[in-house]
């Protein structure tokens, strides 16, 4: 009776809005959190040849590590994604007639438009993992960017190299 009990309580409380919000909402901070890392680990491009052959001779090392973070952050993709689409659908189910005027008390136009700014870096996530990692976009350009040691190349070719697979138009390179 009491596993019963149990069970009912979970459905309940996972069926709630407002825990589906929490959730949402704690793995948006996972993966806030997992951006500044990719961030922090990514700026030590500005430390020179050294500095991103070292950061990516750590990530080679490891590779057990870094399946099972891939894991679990793509774990906490679908979480955060699957139930994101749920409460953005529940919330339009709710009002089925559109307001005639719509006056918002406290939601501002960030959160309005998250569903919107959650799309848009679903395209880049996808772009940015066919072309790091699965290498099928500019399979050249990406193979050169993630070869073992990039000290054939300077620092500033080494940049153009990316600048230019990413920011075509922003960045004039001579390599």
């Amino acid at each position: 009776m009491a596993m019963a009990s149990n069970e009912s309580f979970r459905i309940k409380t996972l069926a709630n809005p407002v825990t589906k919000k929490m959730l949402v909402a704690m793995t948006g901070l996972v993966l806030l959190m997992f951006l500044l890392i990719h961030l922090l680990g990514n700026l030590s491009l500005f430390a020179g040849v050294e500095g991103i052959n070292a950061y990516a001779k750590t990530l080679h090392s490891i590779p057990a590590v870094v399946w099972l973070f891939r894991l679990v952050m793509a774990i906490v993709l679908i979480i955060h994604v699957r139930l994101a689409i749920q409460v953005t659908l529940e919330n339009r189910a709710a009002r089925p007639i559109a307001y005639a005027r719509r006056d918002y008390q406290k939601a501002n136009l960030i959160s309005r438009s998250m569903i919107w700014t959650g799309l848009s870096i679903a395209i880049f996530l996808g772009y940015h993992l066919l072309h790091y990692t699965v290498q099928s976009f500019y399979p050249v350009t990406s193979s050169a960017v993630l070869s073992d040691s990039l000290e054939d190349r300077t620092f500033i070719e080494w940049w153009c190299l990316v600048s230019k697979t990413r920011f075509p138009v922003l960045f004039i390179c001579s390599a």
